[in-house]
Order: C-alpha cells, then structure tokens, then sequence
C-alpha cells in the first residue's frame, strides 16, 4: 500500500488572505535494495496554477550533504502544475565501503521552490521535507513478513527499559507506553541494527504487567507490539 504525503508552500499576502500550492511525494521513506537496480520517486505539482522549481539530495545520517555512494538524479528540474516527475536514486562509488551486514541509514531531500509573486508584500515560504532512506546491501537475512521488529527484545534495568534490536534492520520506535495511549511530544527513536537505547521510565512504568510499543514499518505504517513484563523482565505477547 503506498502512502502519501503532502507538503504545503504557503505564501502569506496582505489582508491575511492566503496562496496554498502542494507538492505531493508518494511515499514516507525510501528503501534503497542493492537487490534492486535503484529506486525512484515519484513527485507531483497538484498545484493548478503555478510550476516549482524542484531541488532533491542525499544527506548521510548526521545530515551533511552527499553525492556517493547514494546520487538523487535529476537535481533540479521545473515541476509544471498537475504534472508528475521521477526521482531516481542510484549508487555511483564506494558502496562497498558500507556496512555490508546490516543496514544504513542515509536522508532524501525534497525542496519546492514556488514561482516569484508578481504581488506585494508577499512572503514567500520555501519547505524542506525529509524522508528517511535505508540503503540495504544484498545477503541480508529475510523475514518473510517484513516484521523483524518482532525481534525487538525489551529489559528494565533501574529507571531505564533497555530496547535491544538483534536484527540488521533499523527500527523506528513513535510510542513506548503502559497503555494503547499515545505518549504526547514522544521523540522518536530510531535503534540502529545490532545495537540497543535506552528509553527513561515513569515511576508507573517501572512497575507496569505491560508495555506496549508503536513502530514503523516499511510503508510508513504504525504498528503496535505489546510485552508482558514482570520484575525486570519482558516478553512479547504473540500476535495476531
């Protein structure tokens, strides 16, 4: 099922009256499968009116600015009203000097520039949107529903539950709680593969029978897994 998200260029003009125009990607993340001959993206101006010029790149995971061993082609083309334009996302160099056991975690770029208003005193608003891109090398083991969050192994240890990922597969954590309740201002937590975090503990939580978990899987869907604890101890509860 693929997702879509839209990413709104406000241009705020006098009076308060407001110009909305949108650019729509069709998906929340990217994954980039070295099984795969590259990947492509797909953006649309559903905007009726005006074009925008339309600026892709990759970032490494501390968010500088790449051109290997991952390239977004083209990066800058004009995106016509109603029109659709693909992102292609290759390798070039160095790829086998990544990680060739487990994932890595890279950032795509997404940024709309609206025309130039003819108006006065207008704003114009220019929005950099971010999706996550997890480069897979081949050889990767295969989980045959995509659910290797299931792995995700949890501990309490003092004021801290302990959330290790065996898996060469990052994990993306939107919601630790006691309850189906939605944590508010939670900060998402990405475990990177083989390795663990620790998450801080209400004093409700140090004592809670159950926790409950809420990721994302590979189609920007949230999924919910639920563990049954006692002491410092907890297992997941089998699933549907």
């Amino acid at each position: 099922m693929i997702k879509r998200i839209t990413f709104i260029f406000s241009a705020m003009i006098l009076l308060s009256t407001h110009v909305q125009a949108s650019l729509t990607v069709d998906r929340t993340r990217v994954i980039y499968d070295m099984e795969k001959p590259g990947v492509s993206v797909v953006v649309e101006n559903t905007d009726t009116k005006d074009p925008f010029l339309l600026q892709t790149w990759i970032e490494s995971s501390q968010g500088e600015k790449i051109t290997e061993p991952l390239v977004a082609l083209p990066l800058l083309q004009r995106i016509e009203p109603g029109q659709k334009k693909q992102i292609r996302i290759n390798s070039v160099n160095q790829t086998a000097q990544l990680p060739q056991d487990r994932e890595t975690l890279f950032y795509f770029n997404v940024l709309g520039i609206p025309p130039k208003s003819r108006l006065e005193n207008v704003v114009e608003v220019v929005i950099q949107s971010r999706f996550k891109l997890f480069y897979r090398p081949k050889g990767l083991v295969k989980y045959p529903d995509y659910d290797w969050q299931k792995k995700l192994t949890l501990a309490r240890e003092g004021n801290s539950l302990v959330l290790t990922n065996p898996t060469p597969y990052h994990v993306v954590i939107i919601n630790i709680n006691d309850s189906m309740q939605k944590v508010k201002d939670f900060p998402e937590i990405i475990i990177k593969p083989l390795s663990n975090v620790r998450y801080p503990l209400t004093a409700q939580q140090k004592t809670a029978s159950e926790m409950v978990l809420t990721y994302m899987d590979d189609y920007g869907t949230p999924n919910v897994l639920k563990y049954q604890c006692s002491g410092m101890t907890c297992s997941l509860k089998s699933q549907p």
